[in-house]
C-alpha cells in the first residue's frame, strides 16, 4: 500500500512545481525576471503553454486598445503592453523545445511585436537579460541560470535564419558570442544530472551560427 501513496505524493508535487512561479525562497537577494524557470516550464504541455501566453497577449491588446493613435506619429507602443508581450516571450525562450511548438507559439508573439514596432527591442532587451544573468552567476540561482541559457538558445534558434539580413539580429548574436559567458560549476552539475548531457555556453552556440568572415 505504500508504493501508490508514495507515487500520488510525487504526482502533485511535479504538478505544483509546473503551475506555481518560481517561489521568492527559491530566488537570489537580486530582483529577477523569471516568472517560471525551465523545469518547471518543460513539464507543461503546448496547450497549456499557448494558454499562458495568449493570456498575456490579451492583456496587451486590452492596454494597447486604451492608447490613441497619434496623427503625427501614428502607433505609439503603450509600454506596459509591450511589458506583456516581452514576458510572454521570456516564457516561450525559457521553455526547452522539445515538441518543437515554440516556432509556433513565437510566431504569433512576432506579429504583435511587429505590430507595435517593438520586435527588435524586446528581443535585444532579453539577449541583454539573459547576458547579465549568466555573467554575474554569484547573484543569480542556479535555476534562473540555467534558464538563461535555454532562454538564449531559444532565442537564437528563431534569428538565425535571419542574421544574414537584419543587422540587429546579428548584433545581438555578435553580443552573446562576445560576452563569453561561462556555465558555473553549480549549473553545469545540476544540467548534466537533470538531462545528462553538457549544457553548452551561449557563447559557443554563437560562434558556431555567425557566418565565417
Amino acid at each position: 500500500m505504500k508504493t501508490p501513496l508514495l507515487c500520488l505524493i510525487a504526482s502533485f508535487s511535479l504538478v505544483a512545481c509546473a503551475s506555481n512561479p518560481v517561489s521568492e525562497s527559491n530566488r537570489s537577494n537580486t530582483k529577477t525576471n523569471v516568472e517560471y524557470d525551465s523545469a518547471s516550464l518543460q513539464m507543461l504541455n503546448a496547450e497549456q503553454m499557448n494558454a499562458m501566453v495568449m493570456k498575456k497577449i490579451k492583456r496587451a491588446q486590452a492596454i494597447q486598445a486604451k492608447q490613441d493613435v497619434d496623427d503625427d506619429r501614428g502607433l505609439v507602443a503603450e509600454p506596459e503592453a509591450v511589458d506583456q508581450l516581452r514576458d510572454a516571450t521570456r516564457l516561450v525562450f525559457a521553455r526547452p523545445d522539445q515538441d518543437g511548438s515554440r516556432d509556433h507559439t513565437f510566431a504569433r508573439l512576432r506579429r504583435e511585436l511587429a505590430d507595435m514596432n517593438s520586435l527588435d527591442e524586446v528581443l535585444r532587451d532579453l539577449s541583454k537579460e539573459g547576458i547579465e544573468s549568466l555573467k554575474n552567476e554569484s547573484r543569480h540561482s542556479p535555476r534562473e541560470q540555467a534558464t538563461y541559457i535555454v532562454l538564449l538558445d531559444n532565442l537564437m534558434a528563431e534569428i538565425k535564419p535571419e542574421i544574414g539580413t537584419n543587422a540587429g539580429f546579428r548584433k545581438i548574436v555578435e553580443n552573446i558570442r562576445d560576452a563569453d559567458i561561462k556555465v558555473s560549476e553549480r549549473v553545469f552539475n545540476q544540467q548534466l544530472l537533470r538531462s545528462m548531457s553538457r549544457p553548452v555556453s551561449p557563447s559557443e552556440t554563437a560562434a558556431k551560427i555567425l557566418p565565417k568572415k
